[in-house]
């Protein structure tokens, strides 16, 4: 990463001077060239205002959970105009609004890494943004996506009284084989199926979304809202921090919740 550091500095020095957008590829990162925190503390310093005042606009191609976590922790300490500058691009070919892709001197591993990651089946659930999810011809025209649904109204009917649920781990290849059926768009019926599988089921969708249900923007603010040790300032706090999350993920927090509360 400090080769990657050096590089970039090289390469930006050329073009600081006018207006440039900058594009960060982070398909298939992986611990190897993940960057640390402090390799973050360390780049933000380097590229002072020099480097800032000129950037039109920086897209980050497929972040991980991790990059969007690790980003908004400088949320703080960086000024507003660089965030309304970044924008998180889930497919290489939403860049074509903003730029020309010809414009990219992409190498051959990176692009094979970029088309494999894509989603070719337009159907898939798990992994796909909510919005996507709700267009799909599968979701009837529900306002949650319909494996939510589903999984909910399952649990609820019989497995509240099921020992360790969310705790202890369903059949592996029982809850593959559901997410292959969802994904394909096919109807599923849960209604006989372990609670456990279905609760691993559950958890797998939450967690493959590519925002999270609080989102990575409001989630320091969150964080905040629920370390004041005044318990009505905590409620009032993370009660206006909940009223900023889009209406999709209120609605299927709000949906998730009547599971949780049981």
């Amino acid at each position: 990463l400090e080769r990657v550091l050096i590089y970039c500095i090289k390469v930006m020095e050329k073009c600081v001077e006018e207006e440039y957008m900058r594009v960060c590829i982070h398909t298939a990162i992986s611990s190897a060239n993940k960057p640390s925190l402090s390799w973050m503390k360390k780049a933000y310093r380097i590229f002072n205002r020099k480097y800032k005042k000129n950037l039109k606009q920086m897209f980050i191609v497929q972040p991980s959970f991790w990059t969007r976590t690790l980003i908004s922790c400088f949320k703080p300490f960086v000024s507003s105009k660089f965030w309304k500058k970044l924008i998180y691009i889930t497919d290489i070919k939403q860049l074509k609004k903003y730029l020309s892709i010809s414009q990219l001197k992409l190498p051959p591993t990176t692009l094979d890494a970029i088309k494999s990651s894509g989603r070719p089946n337009m159907n898939l659930m798990f992994g796909a943004p909510l919005d996507d999810v709700l267009r799909l011809e599968c979701n009837q025209g529900s306002s949650i996506p319909i494996i939510v649904n589903d999984a909910v109204n399952a649990l609820l009917m019989s497995g509240l009284n099921t020992e360790g649920l969310f705790r202890l781990s369903g059949n592996h290849q029982r809850v593959e084989e559901l997410k292959q059926l969802y994904d394909a768009g096919q109807v599923v019926d849960l209604k006989h199926e372990d609670a456990h599988v279905i609760a691993a089921l559950l958890k797998f969708y939450f967690r493959d979304l590519p925002e999270p249900l609080f989102t990575t923007e409001l989630y320091l603010e969150f964080i905040e809202g629920y370390n004041v040790a005044d318990l009505n300032q905590t409620k009032i706090k993370l009660g206006e921090t909940l009223k900023k999350l889009p209406e999709i993920n209120r609605m299927l927090l709000k949906h998730l919740l009547i599971l949780l509360s049981k």
